[in-house]
C-alpha cells in the first residue's frame, strides 16, 4: 500500500525506482567476478575442459557486446537527463539521471568484467599443459 493512515508515503515510488536501479545493476560485475551467474550446463557437461572454456569465452564475448549496446542506450538517457536537468515532478530534488547513471555504470562494469573473463578463459584454454 502506498498510504499510511490515509496519507500517501512521500517519495515511495521514486525511492523504489532508485533502489531498483542500484540493487539490480550495480552488483552485476561482482556476480560475474565470483562466477555466480545462472548457467545452463546441458551442453557444457558434454564438452572437454578446453572446449567448455572456449564456449564460455564465446558466450561471455557475445554477452559483453549485447551489454555494451544496452549500456550505450542507458548512458545516452543518463546524459540527456543530466544535461536538461530532468527531475521527477513530485520532487525536484530527485533527478532521473541518478537511476540511469546507476544502470549505465552497472552495465559498464559488467561488460568490462565479462571482457576480462573472456581474456582469462582464452588464455587458460590455450595455455600449454603442465607435465
Amino acid at each position: 500500500s502506498r498510504t499510511v493512515l490515509n496519507a500517501p508515503i512521500h517519495l515511495a515510488v521514486e525511492l523504489t525506482t532508485y533502489g531498483f536501479a542500484l540493487t539490480t545493476f550495480l552488483p552485476l560485475a561482482m556476480v560475474a567476478n565470483e562466477d555466480r551467474e545462472i548457467s545452463f550446463d546441458l551442453v557444457k557437461g558434454r564438452l572437454s575442459a578446453k572446449a567448455a572454456k572456449i564456449l564460455k569465452a564465446l558466450y561471455s564475448a557475445v554477452g559483453s557486446a549485447v551489454i555494451l549496446v544496452i549500456f550505450w542506450s542507458a548512458a545516452k538517457k543518463f546524459l540527456w537527463a543530466y544535461q536538461v536537468g530532468d527531475y521527477i515532478p513530485s520532487s525536484p530534488l530527485l533527478y532521473t539521471a541518478v537511476p540511469w547513471g546507476a544502470i549505465a555504470l552497472g552495465l559498464l562494469l559488467y561488460a568490462l568484467e565479462q571482457a576480462r573473463q573472456v581474456f582469462l578463459l582464452i588464455r587458460s584454454a590455450f595455455a600449454p599443459a603442465n607435465s
